[in-house]
């Protein structure tokens, strides 16, 4: 090859790099430039901070559930929520007295199961009454168990968490549910002793709490725990009502009353879900949080995603007002679609995500201007269609076991009596959430139940959509 062929070859590949170099300029160039916060996206940081703290709020008993008996609550519960709000890199140093550790020998029941249903996961009622080292496991937990009492009796349970960033570490609620499992399982052992009257007034100091607890949540965790705990005391009315003696009309009646419909700001999670946004806008407007840390992508991948390819030029190709513009506009259409009808959830949530499309930039757009915010993992969860449809069916659990309970107090438990009940105003009465008809009763397996994915139930109320392919009970 002569030297005139290399000279053009290198003079060639110059004009080539140079060109990629200016091309690479000019794309971070436009993308260094931004525009004006949005209206819509200042309102949605207009969320009220959590209140001051107070001895009547349970959120600082919750704190402190874990300590040892003789640890001065409120005192130590300040400490630790000072240490929740003032994280260091997401690490949350463990409390004084330890980080706390279930017993896995409590979880292997399932609540709501019938009698022979599953020899590996019995029904709670039977599996705390026929183990003997259950009383043992109650007392071991005795402190743990005061604790949650005193947490339940307070009249209001407000969130004081606040995150600097979306890599604080969110608080555990794993001893609340291990209070709760422990209290259920103390119940039936109680119910199962003839003190059925006890029993149940243990339950309706459970519902009243985590009803109360899911009409002050401010954050989405705090309402997914108490719907958790709602089904969890809701599958084990059932339990009950499989037990429960017809002729006990006062005891049916109060069985009756634990399952009645859920006020408005028990099932409404907008509240709850504007909190999410507005900390999303918060931490998105600036581009310091554009990359994520190890630690949060560890997390993201359970959702899916995975650190792009891109990462290490983010801050380069993202506009931070123009993304949480864009956040700010979009969110408000999957909001509204919590203010219609379940029965219309399914064709408001198509609406809603057509209407947000249109908000959306064009494939080129997309490449050119702000490509790291488009896709930014933070402002990827403005669909909050996943959690409206869990509103729904924590609201079709309760809808389910209630007429579960009304059945059985009625001794309607054949096939032919239930097939003919559904079809009358007990039917019309408890509803399928989705489709507005009557609860479909399958006299094959005896079931009651509704259709529902899986991601619409919480974890415990999963277990019968596992087993029968709806969130189905046994009659």
């Amino acid at each position: 090859m002569g030297t005139g062929v290399v000279r053009k070859l290198a003079k060639g590949a110059a004009w080539l790099l140079g060109g990629c170099t200016l091309l690479l300029a000019a794309w971070f160039g436009i993308n260094a430039t931004d525009e004006p916060l949005s209206d819509a996206a200042r309102a949605t940081l207009a969320i009220p901070r959590p209140p001051a703290p107070d001895r009547d709020n349970g959120f600082l008993d919750f704190l402190v559930l874990g300590a040892p008996a003789d640890v001065p609550t409120f005192e130590a519960a300040l400490e630790r929520l000072n240490a929740i709000n003032d994280q260091s890199s997401g690490q949350l140093a463990p409390p004084p007295w330890g980080n706390f550790r279930s017993d896995p020998r409590l979880q292997r029941c399932r609540f709501g199961a019938a009698q022979g249903e599953s020899a590996d996961m019995p029904p709670c009622f039977e599996f705390a009454t026929r183990e003997p080292w259950i009383p043992a496991a109650l007392e071991a937990h005795a402190a743990l168990l005061g604790r949650y009492r005193a947490m339940r009796a307070k009249t209001r349970f407000v969130s004081l968490f606040e995150a600097k960033s979306p890599e604080d570490a969110l608080p555990s609620y794993a001893e609340v549910l291990e209070g709760q499992r422990l209290v259920l399982l103390g119940a039936a052992r109680r119910f199962h002793a003839g003190d059925r009257g006890g029993a149940v007034r243990e339950l309706e100091r459970d519902f009243a709490f985590y009803r109360r607890m899911a009409a002050d949540a401010t954050t989405l965790l705090d309402k997914m725990i108490a719907f958790v705990g709602l089904d969890r005391a809701s599958l084990f009315v059932a339990e009950l009502a499989r037990r429960t003696p017809r002729g006990d009309a006062v005891l049916w009646r109060r069985l009756e009353a634990l399952l009645a419909p859920l006020t408005k700001a028990e099932l409404d999670v907008v509240p709850s879900l504007r909190r999410e946004f507005a900390d999303v806008v918060r931490w998105t407007q600036t581009r310091r949080y554009v990359r994520l840390s190890e630690a949060s992508w560890e997390i993201l991948a359970y959702s899916g995603k995975t650190r792009p390819w891109w990462d290490p030029v983010a801050p380069y190709l993202y506009r931070p007002h123009q993304t949480v513009n864009w956040f700010a506009a979009r969110c408000p259409l999957f909001l509204a679609v919590a203010e219609r009808p379940s029965t219309e959830f399914f064709q408001a949530i198509e609406a809603a995500r057509a209407r947000a499309s249109t908000l959306d930039p064009g494939p080129v757009a997309r490449v050119i201007l702000n490509p790291a915010g488009w896709d930014h993992p933070l402002v990827s969860n403005c669909d909050s269609s996943d959690y409206i449809a869990r509103m729904h069916a924590r609201a079709g659990v309760q809808t389910l076991v209630r007429l579960l309970v009304r059945l059985h107090a009625r001794g309607i438990t054949r096939p032919e009596d239930v097939a003919s009940a559904l079809a009358g105003p007990l039917g019309r009465a408890h509803p399928d959430p989705f489709t507005g008809k009557p609860m479909r009763y399958d006299s094959a397996t005896r079931t009651l139940g509704f259709d529902a994915e899986p991601k619409y139930l919480s974890g415990v109320a999963r277990g019968s959509r596992q087993r029968y392919g709806r969130m189905a009970l046994r009659l």
